[in-house]
């Protein structure tokens, strides 16, 4: 699988856009961006990354192919957001996220709180109550019932290691951040605008 080390926010933003809105480097590692986002020495990207507004990630951390890091999460120094795997908005993970790729699904902890099977987000306990009726709704056979089964009981014994949430104070921090800096962009952009019609 191809991957990218150390790039920088520039760098990746000169890349061309495709049709899904990754950007696309010279050797076809897709990586898509937020706005705002932080991004930080030695990391690596793997093929279809995605990191959303505001987010961060850390010196020496990995975001791997597929992986998704949501609105305002933060991935630490050296951690890691494995294959497929996604993080929550608003989750700081400091160590690997576990994920187990099963016969159909991606399964981790998306959050300190809930799991993810494919795009089905639930906590544990919700789980538990319909994991019947999402398994006939995904057209799990007795084979992927028990499969899943497995990997959710390990998933639950291991608890989420390395995942917090950041606190609402911090997540309204940065909100507030991001909407200044987006007004200052916004207003730079209009004057860019302004300055092209009077030439």
């Amino acid at each position: 699988m191809k991957t990218v080390f150390n790039p920088t926010i520039e760098q990746i933003e000169s890349w061309p856009l495709n049709e899904e809105g990754f950007h696309v480097s010279p050797d076809g590692v897709r990586i898509k961006l937020g706005r705002q986002v932080t991004i930080a020495k030695e990391c690596f990207f793997g093929d279809g990354a995605s990191v959303g507004d505001g987010a961060s990630v850390g010196d020496g951390a990995r975001v791997g192919y597929g992986a998704s890091v949501g609105y305002g999460a933060r991935v630490g120094d050296g951690a890691s957001v494995g294959y497929g795997a996604s993080v929550g908005d608003g989750v700081k993970v400091t160590k690997a996220v576990i994920s187990i790729h099963g016969s159909r699904y991606v399964i981790n902890w998306c959050s300190p709180t809930q799991i993810a099977i494919g795009c089905n987000v639930r906590t544990p306990e919700e789980w538990l109550e319909e994991y019947e009726s999402v398994s006939d709704d995904e057209n799990f056979d007795t084979a992927e019932i028990a499969e899943y089964r497995s990997y959710f009981d390990l998933l639950v014994k291991q608890g989420p290691v390395g995942m917090t949430m950041r606190t609402q104070a911090e997540l309204d921090a940065d909100r507030e951040e991001f909407a200044k800096q987006l007004a200052e962009h916004d207003k730079k952009m209009a004057e860019l605008r302004a300055e092209k019609v009077e030439a």
